[in-house]
């Protein structure tokens, strides 16, 4: 596996469960700003993990779309993540992990919520 910038995780992640997207799209759903979104796209495409090109239907948009390389991390990505993911909550109790993910979900909410 390449190496893979922790930036990059929002965006492969969501590149992962739906492929070529609308730039603007693609940052939404990767919690990410637009202006963050060049830099890590940029890099992305230099790392040949990504292309961007021009959408069909919207001449000021671009899409970006994973090269075979980006598809080819998810599984060692995916894989690197449950196992820090289960080495962190090793021992924790179940209800435990769920008022987490509720307090997590609420804090969430509250994040975008404010910037509305």
């Amino acid at each position: 596996m390449g190496s893979v910038r922790p930036s990059y995780l929002g965006v492969l992640m969501s590149l992962w469960k739906a492929d070529d997207r609308k730039v603007g799209d693609l940052g939404q759903a990767a919690g990410l700003e637009p202006s963050t979104m060049t830099g890590i796209i940029d890099r992305m495409v230099r790392d040949g993990l990504a292309v961007r090109e021009a959408d069909p239907t919207d001449r000021r948009a671009f899409r970006i779309r994973l090269t075979g390389a980006g598809r080819d991390l998810q599984a060692p990505v995916t894989g690197a993540i449950d196992r820090v993911m289960g080495r962190m909550l090793e021992g924790v109790d179940i209800d435990d992990l769920a008022r987490l993910r509720g307090t997590l979900r609420r804090a969430l909410t509250n994040v975008e919520e404010m910037g509305r």
